[in-house]
């Protein structure tokens, strides 16, 4: 294979990962149950990621007018599945990093 023919198909595949773990549009709340007027609602209310619905206050998501209590406890609970919540430091951020940098170096 021609090194220049190489390099472009190694970085179609390297974009072609990051945009699986880019930030996931609301719809992709669909799949785990949730309606398709729910995630119109939360559309309309600004949040347009999974990532926005996981962080925002419960209180946030019980203002936006047709969505009731036991609908915010299942979009959470699909968000949170989608979207890791847990605790992570500044340490265990940087290594993540690190490796990340070290992968795309090695890969080039």
């Amino acid at each position: 294979m021609l090194p220049q023919f190489k390099k472009s198909v190694q970085e179609t595949t390297s974009d072609q990962e990051e945009i699986q773990h880019g930030p996931f549009p609301v719809e992709q709340l669909q799949g785990s149950g949730i309606a398709v007027v729910d995630v119109k609602k939360l559309k309309d209310a600004g949040l347009c990621t999974v990532v926005a619905v996981a962080y925002s206050p419960r209180k946030e998501l019980l203002l936006i007018k047709g969505i009731s209590e036991a609908k915010v406890d299942k979009i959470v609970e699909a968000a949170s599945k989608l979207v890791p919540m847990g605790f992570t430091s500044v340490g265990q951020l940087h290594a993540e990093r690190e490796d990340i940098i070290n992968h795309r170096i090695q890969r080039a």
